[in-house]
């Protein structure tokens, strides 16, 4: 919200659009390896941490090498086909960086969730944050306008946040040293983190489509205009991240079909809660524009804000019951889930935007966002009413675990 008041209308357009490129860069060189390393770290809990890391980080490094290569290669195409100043040019290698800096950072946070330790996880992105609030800040305070030293700041905040995470996790992985070293194939891994992968990928775009569709069929500003109110609304989805951040762990633990109907049935008698919380939320947003900037400079993302905000508050409860998939081993699901999402958001923005431009790609968020509730309540429900017997499938369980008794460990 600083770098918008900071910045200019097509300044904080461009930062915008590089913004939305390093989430969905991060998210690719993510591959599915964080959810992975918890997803193992768990299962292995009394066994040596540093073997699951060794080989989860090399996978990530070999993604990482090919992913830059490509992008390194490609930077002058996408530079020009946006039409961006040549100055910009180095900004995109900036932007690469920093995704890949946010990628790493949270990779080895989920040391820190697959042994619960949430306090650590807070700390790091605390330090993310406070970061990029400090230099954007002393930037704004100075009065300097120029995109490139504002984009360094807050691509700076993963590395600081990476440092600091450094001395926990050597402390982590010097206490199991002398364990056993588990037994993952890396054939198992890769299987795995497959499916994830698209899932990630897809996820991030679903996400950050409309920044990029209006930058190609509009304006820098018009994405500045949607990136505002899609920021107060990625609270939401802060929200969203920290309860699967804290649920993975232990859905990842539970062996019977009793106990995942019992998760589902409360994540349903939430969605009327969270549904009003985003009713008011789409209300008290546009007022807070109103105060935070100037009236007559940012109108146009008024009515933004309420659409974007609303559709992130629907959206709040659907990644923790998509882990009821990964319990049942129906993650297809979750990959047509996001793949109908984002087919959704592609289709219902190109028929808006050219109309409405940012609030045409507000729409499209609503209306995808509703699909994507509704299908995810349907298709858990009747997975789950599909499922063999009274306790979890053996996929991925031993058939000694799969009981509906108390286990000593995820």
């Amino acid at each position: 919200m600083l770098l918008a008041k900071a910045l200019d209308e097509t300044a904080w357009g461009n930062l915008a659009f590089f913004i939305a490129v390093m989430d969905v860069l991060a998210s690719l060189c993510d591959g599915g390896l964080n959810a992975a390393l918890i997803r193992y770290l768990a299962r292995h809990e009394h066994e040596r941490v540093s073997t699951v890391i060794f080989r989860c980080l090399l996978l990530k490094l070999t993604l990482t090498f090919i992913i830059s290569i490509f992008l390194v290669a490609i930077r002058m195409t996408l530079v020009a086909y946006y039409e961006m100043p040549p100055e910009l040019d180095r900004l995109f290698l900036w932007t690469i960086f920093g995704g890949f800096l946010l990628s790493y950072e949270v990779f080895f946070l989920s040391v820190f969730v697959a042994r619960r330790k949430f306090w650590w996880y807070g700390i790091n992105y605390l330090a993310i944050n406070g970061v990029r609030l400090a230099g954007v800040s002393v930037l704004y305070w100075l009065g300097s306008s120029d995109v490139r030293w504002y984009a360094i700041s807050f691509f700076a905040g993963p590395g600081v946040a990476f440092v600091l995470s450094m001395p926990a996790l050597r402390s982590f992985i010097h206490k199991t040293r002398r364990l056993p070293a588990p037994d993952i194939p890396y054939k198992e891994l890769i299987a795995f983190v497959l499916p994830l992968t698209v899932v990630q990928v897809v996820g991030m775009l679903n996400m950050r489509a409309n920044s990029f569709l209006l930058r190609v069929l509009v304006s820098p500003e018009a994405t500045g205009y949607y990136e505002i109110p899609y920021q107060m609304g990625f609270i939401f989805l802060i929200v969203s991240g920290a309860l699967v951040t804290v649920l993975l762990p232990k859905v990842s633990a539970m062996r019977s079909l009793s106990k995942l109907r019992e998760y589902r049935k409360l994540l349903l008698r939430l969605y009327p809660v969270m549904t009003g919380a985003a009713l008011l939320c789409a209300i008290a947003g546009p007022l807070f524009l109103k105060f935070f900037f100037n009236y007559a400079r940012y109108s146009e993302a008024l009515p933004i804000a309420a659409l974007i905000i609303f559709a992130s508050g629907l959206a709040v409860l659907v990644q923790p019951m998509t882990l009821i998939f990964y319990a049942l081993g129906r993650t297809f699901w979750v990959t047509v889930i996001q793949i109908t999402n984002f087919a959704a958001v592609v289709i219902f923005s190109l028929a808006l935007i050219p109309y409405w431009e940012g609030a045409g790609a507000a729409m499209s968020l609503v209306c995808s966002t509703i699909i994507t509730v509704l299908a995810v309540v349907f298709l858990s429900g009747r997975e789950l009413d599909r499922a063999d017997g009274s306790t979890l499938s053996s996929k991925g369980v031993p058939p000694e675990d799969a009981q509906d008794t108390p286990h000593s460990g995820p």
